[in-house]
């Protein structure tokens, strides 16, 4: 069977489609696979060099005509020239697209060829390339179920499969992860992570919260940085007399989500999952500027009494460290908003991969 998989961007488009290729290779044994992304330097980082890849140049397009603007457009082109080409000489048997501007030719010249195809929305509120794709495809994968509100005219083709995670994303016996990082049982443990590109804002006003209350409470921390500020983390910790465990990237989140009382993050759609899957009490920051989807993405979380959500313009060292005190002195209230996941979990209509097998 001969299936493209298309996504980029970013790591919330990328990981759920890793994800699902890793379970459609072991649903599929004789299966021809074709990865198509674009060309940003996160998606030559996050993707596998094992999977046969196509490369798509493009850039979103902007109302605002300049010389950047004429760039993008003349990209847009090729990329639909390209995409069109890819189809007519692997000519497919299904196409699955995780969104963003990499997969939306692919699906949209695959439906016109009459190749079944898929589209899989990651967050609540539905992407812009992934709404312009609904009338075109044969299923609708949500992530959430919330994001039916926006797609009441194609009911009949929503299929709720979640957000695809990765195989080796499981719950851990707490002590087992604690014992990964080398940190002590009964100690807060706090996760930081500000998604896969990491967060200078989140980075930068942590570390001034935890130099507030090092003397107050007593801490151990992951902390997810990213590539751009873990060297100067990494210095500026050096000066805290506190367990930190400090990393660019960590491969084997399952350890970091096992061993934490609380975590501080993005509400990326994969963030949001995976912390779903593994239940932590959260202090959100939505990114603002990310066509409105983290805010939704973090309301399925605070209306549960799971999180509490800071906005971006209000989150700072001062509003953050008394927050971090009032939780880490008061278990009761992380314990309550740990059980308050069990309001969120449903179960799931069918798996991702079965849908593939469904259009075969």
């Amino acid at each position: 069977m001969k299936v493209i998989v298309s996504c980029g961007g970013t790591g919330g488009h990328i990981f759920p489609a890793l994800a699902f290729i890793e379970k459609l290779k072991d649903k599929i044994k004789e299966l021809e696979l074709i990865l198509v992304v674009g060309r940003r330097p996160i998606e030559k980082k996050l993707v596998p060099i094992n999977e046969k890849i196509f490369y798509l140049d493009i850039l979103p397009l902007k109302l605002k005509f300049n010389k950047e603007t004429l760039i993008c457009l003349l990209r847009f082109f090729k990329t639909a020239f390209r995409s069109f080409k890819l189809i007519l000489k692997y000519k497919p048997d299904a196409v699955v697209g995780f969104g963003s501007y990499a997969s939306f030719f692919i699906v949209f010249f695959s439906s016109l060829f009459g190749i079944k195809t898929i589209i899989h929305e990651q967050n609540v509120k539905i992407g812009k390339a992934n709404r312009i794709l609904a009338p075109f495809v044969n299923y609708i994968a949500l992530g959430f179920k919330e994001t039916e509100k926006y797609l009441k005219s194609y009911k009949n083709k929503i299929v709720y499969c979640g957000n695809p995670l990765r195989k080796d994303l499981v719950i851990i016996d707490k002590n087992k992860a604690l014992e990964f990082f080398n940190f002590f049982k009964g100690i807060s443990t706090i996760l930081v992570m500000g998604g896969s590109l990491g967060s200078h804002k989140i980075n930068m006003e942590f570390f001034k919260a935890i130099s507030i209350i090092k003397d107050k409470v007593n801490l151990q921390i992951i902390h997810l940085s990213g590539d751009s500020d873990y060297a100067s983390l990494k210095e500026s910790y050096s000066s805290l007399n506190i367990p930190v465990k400090l990393y660019s990237f960590l491969d084997k989140m399952q350890y970091a989500y096992s061993a934490v009382d609380l975590i501080i993050c993005r509400a990326g759609a994969l963030t949001i999952s995976e912390i779903i899957f593994f239940e932590i009490p959260a202090i959100i920051i939505p990114y603002p500027f990310a066509y409105g989807h983290q805010k939704e993405n973090a309301h399925l979380l605070v209306k549960n009494n799971c999180a509490i959500l800071i906005e971006e313009n209000k989150f700072n060292s001062q509003n953050l460290s008394d927050l971090l005190v009032e939780l880490t002195n008061n278990p009761k209230k992380l314990t309550s908003m740990r059980s308050n996941y069990r309001k969120i979990k449903t179960v799931f209509h069918r798996n991702l991969e079965d849908l593939i097998l469904d259009l075969n």
